[in-house]
């Protein structure tokens, strides 16, 4: 086998033409490869602009994203970007209305209630529907018009279609006709122009906006500068568009015929000549001469700046920046520099510049992101990437990421990208090349998107950017948020007439320790100066009480997250049943170890007609290629909601692979719409029940012997180092044993042999299913409990620096006792900590059942039972494993009802749920759970 990634030089390339271009850069060809690199295709909306973000481009619309919990599930990462909080909400669907078609009336009620639970009314509700509406058929134009009845305000529908992707009408095309749909025709003035394009604005200098001051233009319209929705309406009165974004071409098309705008077309470049070139055929359309001779000669100087400083560079260019990887790859070589290599799928279109850098540069190599074998990628020398993805291939170069949401074009786009280049030779490592933009949709004009930037955060800050490093810190206060951190357009669900609270004057809640500065963080918790009842009476009339709406959470991990976050670091071959969307929130989102390890996880790439055709022998066919290609001791299909809307056969899917591969092939029955545990509990299943070996027997002394831990994946932790702290318990408590944690780091081989194990600790419900095969397959004993679970309380009581409330209301010399034993930290002294904390109360512990069972076991210890604690959980609650007060939580409004009904003093849970009691004056001690915030403990990721 073959470990070396696919490429084609540019002369292979431009030999054998535009017609005959390799498979290799057909993503319908082949599995499409998960990797950092290629998350801006398996997940549009995780990185820049993608649909659920520009649905949201006119100034203050909100959106109701309607889809299985999966689809919405990394919206908490647009979220967390100041200007879009408060601005997202969810109808989660089921199973059950994939079958039977109901949510479609739930739609216009959750719309209706959405609405007047804003203290605002919006501008525009945005719906947004995904790939199991496109199967099902859904009239989104009549559900929007019923939605608007009900309302009183625009809705408009956007379809989050990844099936579409490379149809006739991919969803970025659609949701730009949609927005611009609510333009309606009024007299149109010779003096104003549109930008049709992008969402954020072009780069304040550039140059094309004096250029047509120059021949009139008085006003430039661009969506993402509107102000308002007057200001946005009043882009009908152009006189004509300019398209800077081919994307954009349909939706000219619409406002031409519909509104008689005609438009014209610009294109991003980089050669000096070309975009002079471009200006001189603009000016010509329009009957002026067009030329700006200063900038132009700005952007010569800062390309021969950088000729002179460093003129022998050796680039990388990859496709994940604002270019065409090409066309900047071909104005490098002809400015003198050298380009290595290109990531990017070579279009037909494209070979007007890949015969030129062929003629230039024949061996330049050109990559896919997507093809399958870029798992054995290796770097070669270079000394600067540009793009987040080239960054990502080469990690010790010099990085100009250029990827802002701010738009370069022109000469000023050449001088800004040139001289963030000679920053980076000159020593920067990395240069993303951010630039202040103002948020649109919000009241906040101006405020920029690089507001706030600053890597000397608290563990809790620095794990909100795990998705993306250069994302503003989230605790950057979003626009029209209050100044008590309190959310700024939602009517708590907190406030209502008779709050059953003694005074919050009582209450001293934690503030982090490295951010005392800006204590009102939405990270945070906060007490109000009083529990308002303002908007009580309202929230008692709406009820509240739609089935899967949510406000103020985003969805869970989803159960496909589950079954991946089991398999992924078990050398097997993980596809994933999807349009490439589901992929890229699973890895993107729900898999922390995917930065920084490889893993052999591909989308099966899946297109409308596969979909409505059934074409499972096309899968099998990419299935069988990719296991002629790529290493992997087993193959394992995980599903998604599509298969579950088509009616997979899994079990026929699974015997058609098996019969073309030489390595096992498993499947795992997931939809999208059960939770994470559910996912986990099926792959753990599937693991022992295909893999581990019969006959064992047991009575024969293994040469190692091993204790098994099953249910303790990064889903089901607070901290991503805590399976090393279980493992050295367990090496502690059981001497000589091998300690395997399955779902972390074990092998086919342990896989295997688990009938051999000696005992098997279950650590999350999500694993008991699989324990009791083991046992009654092979006779192997299990304990249901979490190990170390001390050190995770501790961790919690460092994290949140519970000092505060601990020594309040105490003298000095008990306060300093008190401190010094919480930074000891040994079991002890945690004891008297937990006294010292008054512990003696009424406690809500809200994690995975197992893991809360055990913190619950381990406070009572500590306390002398004193503390009336009760366990709660969003997943699975074995009813052997619970107490009669323990409680399954379902909706927002559930965990609102139990900590308002239940009078606890302290609540250990994650911070994230904060956000639904904002009002609550007790005790919070944060208990992160990556399947709830996507948040750890720390900023090990």
């Amino acid at each position: 086998m073959n470990h070396q990634a696919v490429y084609y030089t540019a002369a292979e390339l431009s030999r054998r033409g535009r017609t005959a271009i390799p498979a290799e850069y057909d993503t319908a060809a082949h599995l499409v490869y998960s990797s950092p690199a290629t998350l801006a295709y398996n997940s549009p909306g995780a990185e820049g602009f993608g649909v659920k973000r520009a649905g949201l481009s006119v100034p203050g619309s909100v959106m109701l994203i309607v889809a299985p919990g999966c689809c919405g599930r990394n919206t908490s990462a647009i979220s967390e970007i100041p200007g879009y909080r408060d601005r997202f909400f969810y109808l989660e669907m089921s199973e059950t209305d994939l079958v039977t078609g109901r949510h479609l009336l739930r739609i216009p009620r959750a719309a209706k209630l959405l609405v007047d639970s804003l203290k605002k009314k919006p501008s525009l509700l945005m719906i947004c529907i995904t790939c199991v509406d496109a199967l099902l058929g859904t009239d989104m134009e009549r559900v929007s018009r019923k939605a608007e009845e009900l309302c009183g305000i625009p809705v408009r529908p956007c379809y989050m279609y990844a099936l579409t992707r490379e149809g006739r009408k991919p969803p970025m095309v659609n949701v730009r006709q949609s927005l611009y749909s609510l333009l309606a025709k009024r007299d149109r003035k010779s003096t104003t122009v549109n930008l049709l394009g992008y969402f954020a604005p072009l780069e304040e200098k550039c140059e094309l906006r004096s250029q047509l001051r120059a021949i009139g233009v008085q006003k430039i319209n661009e969506i993402s500068t509107c102000k308002d929705m007057d200001e946005f309406l009043s882009m009908s009165e152009a006189n004509f568009n300019i398209v800077l974004n081919p994307e954009a071409r349909p939706a000219a098309d619409d406002l031409a015929e519909r509104l008689g705008i005609p438009y014209i077309e610009l294109t991003r470049l980089y050669q000096i000549d070309q975009i002079e070139r471009q200006y001189t055929a603009f000016g010509n359309a329009l009957g002026y001469v067009i030329q700006s001779p200063v900038r132009k000669q700005q952007a010569e100087s800062a390309v021969a700046a950088l000729q002179s400083a460093a003129p022998g560079l050796v680039f990388s260019i990859g496709e994940a920046m604002n270019g065409n990887p090409f066309e900047l790859a071909l104005a490098l070589l002809r400015y003198g520099f050298a380009v290595r290599e290109i990531f990017g799928n070579p279009a037909p279109d494209y070979y007007v510049y890949m015969d030129q850098i062929a003629a230039l540069s024949p061996d330049t190599r050109i990559y896919s992101n997507m093809d399958p074998s870029m798992l054995y990628y290796e770097p070669c020398e270079v000394d600067v990437t540009i793009g987040k993805d080239a960054a990502f291939y080469h990690p010790a170069a010099r990085h100009v990421l250029w990827n802002s949401d701010v738009q370069p074009f022109g000469y000023e786009g050449v001088r800004h990208l040139f001289e963030q280049i000679l920053s980076a030779v000159k020593g920067a490592q990395d240069v993303a090349g951010e630039t202040a933009v103002q948020i649109v949709g919000t009241e906040t004009a101006g405020a920029s998107f690089a507001d706030g930037m600053n890597t000397d955060r608290c563990d809790s800050h620095q794990a909100a950017g795990v998705v993306d490093a250069n994302r503003l810190r989230p605790d950057t206060k979003a626009p029209g948020e209050n100044a008590d951190g309190n959310d700024g357009n939602l009517i708590s669900l907190w406030d209502r007439e008779e709050p059953k609270f003694g005074s919050p004057a009582d209450a001293v809640l934690p503030n982090c320790h490295r951010c005392r500065e800006r204590p009102d963080d939405p990270i945070h918790a906060k007490p109000p100066a009083r529990i308002s009842h303002a908007g009580a009476a309202k929230n008692a009339a709406l009820g509240y009480k739609i089935k899967g709406f949510r406000r103020y959470l985003t969805p869970f991990a989803p159960d496909q997250s589950g079954a991946e976050t089991v398999l992924y670091d078990c050398g097997g071959i993980l596809t994933i049943l999807d349009a490439g969307g589901c992929t890229g929130n699973v890895c993107g989102f729900d898999e922390p170890r995917w930065e920084r390890t490889r893993s052999a996880v591909y989308s099966a790439g899946l297109r409308d007609m596969d979909a409505i055709m059934g074409r499972d022998e096309l899968l099998v066919r990419k299935l069988s290629d990719i296991g002629e290609k790529v290493d992997g001791s087993f193959a394992a299909i995980i599903g998604t909601p599509v298969p579950s809307v088509i009616g997979t056969d899994y079990h026929a899917l699974r015997r058609m692979a098996a019969r073309k591969m030489d390595i096992p092939v498993l499947t795992v029955d997931t939809n999208g719409m059960e939770l994470y545990d559910r996912g986990e509990e099926k792959a753990y299943l599937a693991l022992f029940q295909n893999l581990t070996e019969e006959a064992v027997d047991r009575k024969v002394e293994a040469e190692e012997p091993v204790i098994g831990v099953i249910g303790m994946t990064p889903l089901d932790i607070a901290s991503p180092s805590e399976p090393d702290r279980v493992r050295a318990a367990l090496e502690t408590q059981y001497p000589g044993r091998r300690i395997v944690i399955y779902g972390q780091g074990a092998l086919l081989d342990d896989i295997r042999a688990a009938g051999r194990n000696e005992k098997n600790i279950v650590t999350s419900p999500s694993g008991i299913k699989a324990a009791e095969y083991l046992k009654r397959q092979f006779g192997t004993p299990f304990e249901i409990t979490y190990p170390a679970v001390d050190t995770v309380l501790e961790r919690c009581l460092h994290s949140t620096e519970l000092t505060g409330n601990a020594t309040h209301g105490m003298g000095e010399s008990e306060a300093a006792h008190v401190t010094a034993t919480m930074q000891i930290g040994t079991p002890e002294p945690l004891q008297t900590a937990c006294h010292q904390l008054q512990f003696g109360k009424k406690i809500l512990i809200v994690h995975q059942q197992v893991l809360a069972n055990s913190l619950r076991r381990t406070i009572t210890e500590m306390t002398d039972a004193s503390a009336e604690i009760t366990v709660a959980s969003w997943f699975m609650m074995k009813e052997d494993l619970a107490e009669p007060q323990d409680v399954s939580l379902k909706e927002e409004t559930d965990f609102v009802t139990l900590l308002r009904d239940g009078g606890y003093d302290c609540v250990i849970a994650d911070t994230c749920l904060q956000r639904l009691v904002r009002g609550y004056p007790g005790t919070w001690i944060a208990l992160p759970h990556f399947a709830v915030s996507g948040h750890y403990a720390d900023s090990e990721c």
